[in-house]
């Protein structure tokens, strides 16, 4: 590129998708002052070109035509063409924080909640085993009542050493 306004006609273009109030977000200055550089009315602050270092656009190439247009290709190719302040990107690091301290806590409470769904299994079965043997013993109270007659009034006796009965029902012989 031969001038400075095709050279920064190309950053606009390619870093700011041809948005001029975008480079001039960027860049902290009026929008007007980017049409006084692309018409070369002005020339460019000491001031602006440190924020053009900043944001990754090589200041040499875009007045001399030195190097590259981009300090790093690869914060070209990742960047969002957005400016995002220290404020922004500390406010979504604490909340990427947060959510990271939510999904662990999902984990580990949908760990115990399958733990606790095993434990509850286990104690269905023996809640059912424990009601077998229940209506076990009571097949077996059941039968055994209906074996044996009900109880007779026996007279009670008094027995000698010799054998000899001496006192039926409380009386003597």
């Amino acid at each position: 590129m031969k001038n400075f306004t095709e050279r920064l006609n190309y950053i606009i273009e390619k870093r700011f998708r041809g948005r001029k109030v975008e480079l001039a977000k960027a860049l902290d200055v009026d929008p007007g002052s980017i049409t006084h550089w692309v018409k070369g009315e002005r020339r460019l602050s000491k001031k602006t070109l440190r924020k053009l270092r900043e944001i990754g656009i090589n200041p040499d190439w875009l007045i001399a035509g030195e190097g590259e247009p981009f300090l790093s290709s690869e914060k070209f190719e990742t960047s969002t063409n957005i400016y995002i302040s220290p404020e922004t990107i500390q406010f979504v690091q604490m909340k990427s924080r947060e959510v990271q301290e939510k999904q662990a806590m999902i984990e580990y409470l949908l760990r115990k909640l399958k733990e606790l769904e095993t434990e509850n299994e286990v104690l269905k079965r023996q809640y059912q085993d424990c009601l077998k043997e229940i209506e076990k013993y009571k097949q077996k109270i059941s039968e055994l009542e209906s074996g044996v007659e009900p109880t007779k009034k026996v007279p009670l006796v008094k027995v000698s050493e010799k054998g000899i009965a001496i006192e039926i029902k409380g009386k003597k012989k």
